[in-house]
């Protein structure tokens, strides 16, 4: 199939995405690349209630995402604002706005989630299961296309708008699919 990254990369004001799938197979962009810039993307269609100057953006886990998510803070703002990408333990993720959970480390994933509940926290994970136990937003692999999931609880719990061309796109877990 094709590759869905040009729509990926062109269309950020519909997230473009191939209804919620981009093409991580063989020869085409590496799929750690593609998951980053869709976390990228995914903050486009979030709204906080405010910001800080610098977006933190924290990876807990071991994870190649991490250098791309690095390369995309570096070459632009996020949100508009300058962002930083750190590896951080569950214990220290109360100053991120954005906390990508890596691996599939049920522990890790529940201390992440403890620490993050009721927060103003975008919390992505890519772990089967994770937003039906609280993630606001899980990517997965399905026929050789990341996807992604969108538990609206979670994200209303933690006071973030999602907005409907983003749940448009997603498999809605945990809520209801209306947004502004």
């Amino acid at each position: 199939m094709a590759t869905r990254l040009a729509p990926l990369v062109l269309a950020i004001g519909v997230l473009a995405i191939g209804r919620s799938a981009v093409s991580a197979s063989a020869g085409e962009q590496p799929e750690p690349d593609l998951k980053a810039e869709l976390i990228e993307r995914f903050t486009r269609f979030v709204d906080w209630e405010s910001l800080p100057e610098t977006m933190m953006i924290c990876v807990v886990g071991d994870t190649p995402i991490k250098a791309q998510l690095q390369k995309i803070a570096r070459r632009q703002t996020i949100k508009g604002r300058r962002a930083r990408v750190l590896t951080v333990v569950a214990e220290d993720v109360a100053d991120c706005q954005v906390v990508l959970i890596a691996g599939e480390d049920p522990d890790q994933l529940h201390a992440v989630l403890a620490r993050t509940n009721g927060r103003p926290i975008l919390s992505i994970s890519e772990s089967p299961g994770a937003a039906a136990a609280g993630t606001i937003i899980n990517l997965y692999l399905e026929d050789q296309h990341v996807r992604f999931e969108i538990n609206t609880s979670a994200a209303k719990h933690a006071r973030l708008t999602l907005r409907s061309k983003l749940l448009k796109l997603a498999r809605i877990v945990g809520g209801e699919t209306s947004a502004p």
